[in-house]
């Protein structure tokens, strides 16, 4: 009695909730991205030997690694990506700057710094690497990574 009272019997209650249950679905399978297998990174930095106290520019290239027609890898595309990038530079007497580059242009993401110790540093990306011990952080790290001289 309720239920014709609201104008709903329980058929009609069955025939929604069927109805809903394909609309969730099939806006799941439309709506959700695809990630992709694998993001790669290149590093870059002009000029290549920089001066102390001058300012430098640290690219980032993003790629996808694709296998060969042959079966060999890899054929590395350039990847339009809007991803949060992080990169960690490393002084010459082993303190870590953290830095955060931006997205200036298709394929390409830049830094600017300016290096105020001379020597040897190293400029790695950070993402999806995270080491809470500073003693192991030179054993743990396996991504790209770039060395450069500061004059």
């Amino acid at each position: 009695m309720l239920d014709g009272a609201l104008g709903v019997d329980s058929a009609g209650l069955r025939n929604t909730f069927g109805v809903r249950t394909f609309a969730v679905v099939v806006a799941a399978l439309v709506f959700v991205p695809t990630a992709p297998g694998a993001l790669g990174a290149r590093l870059a930095i002009a000029p290549r030997s920089p001066l102390r106290g001058v300012a430098a520019t640290i690219s980032l290239f993003p790629y996808f690694p694709y296998l060969r027609a042959d079966g060999s890898c890899c054929r590395n595309e350039p990847a339009d990506v809007n991803y949060p990038w992080r990169l960690q530079l490393l002084v010459p007497g082993g303190r870590r700057i953290a830095l955060r580059p931006r997205h200036v242009e298709p394929y390409r993401y830049a830094a600017r710094v300016t290096f105020h110790t001379r020597g040897r540093w190293e400029i790695r990306i950070a993402n999806g690497y995270e080491s809470r011990r500073d003693e192991h952080t030179l054993i743990r790290y396996h991504g790209p990574r770039l060395y450069m001289t500061v004059r």
